[in-house]
């Protein structure tokens, strides 16, 4: 009996592979908002100038459903005597110890005097949490995918198969894994067999958790 070809991708679907594409994705996400944040921060860190800002009208803008942003107003005078007035989200520890009136100490970019940092707490803050959510994420996309797509076994024979050249027969690879269980390879040629997978080698293997059924890694992405 021909060995069936199984796709890849209906696999690893099986295989329910798509979960570990999630915390990958979270992964990308938060780690794209922590690299922005800590690339803001440190931008204002090295050309940002100081300037001291008048603090305007405190409030939390949003709903309970959609999320409540603190937010405050500032105005202040630029080293060229140049006014800016504007408005920022803040952190909630920000926004808590600042009354109207107050005056802190703020940077702005000398080229871009409407980019104001007024809490620099909160960049670094964000840069931290995500960037922690983001390895986090990470880890457990690794993990994810070390446990649905990766088995190893080890090549214990080459056996013959079907078909192929009188001077170089088909062969199919013989594996046994760390429970005892043994498998074998589709028909290949042994010259191929002894490149990618001879004997005493070892392997990576992909199990179908719904048939049980183990497939040499080559198997799936050869065409």
């Amino acid at each position: 009996m021909t060995a069936r070809h199984v796709p890849i991708l209906t696999l690893l679907m099986r295989q329910h592979a798509w979960m570990a594409l999630v915390p990958l994705l979270v992964a990308l996400i938060t780690g794209g908002v922590a690299l922005n944040s800590a690339r803001e921060t440190l931008l204002f860190a090295a050309r940002g100038v100081e300037a001291q800002a008048v603090i305007s009208n405190p409030e939390i803008r949003g709903t309970q459903s959609s999320g409540r942003t603190p937010w405050v107003g500032y105005g202040f005078e630029t080293r060229e005597g140049e006014v800016i007035h504007g408005r920022t989200p803040v952190s909630p520890v920000f926004h808590g110890r600042v009354r109207a009136g107050d005056t802190v100490t703020i940077r702005y970019l000398p080229d871009d005097p409407e980019r104001v940092l007024v809490d620099r707490g909160d960049g670094l803050g964000a840069a931290l949490i995500f960037g922690a959510i983001a390895l986090i994420s990470l880890g457990l996309a690794l993990w994810g995918a070390r446990y649905f797509w990766r088995r190893s076994a080890q090549v214990v024979a080459h056996i013959t198969g079907a078909g192929g050249k009188k001077t170089d027969p088909n062969f199919r690879l013989q594996w046994r894994d760390a429970s005892g269980a043994e498998g074998k390879s589709l028909d290949r040629r042994r010259s191929d067999l002894e490149r990618v997978g001879p004997v005493g080698a070892t392997i990576t293997l992909l199990v179908d958790p719904v048939s049980e059924q183990s497939f040499w890694e080559q198997d799936l992405y050869a065409s």
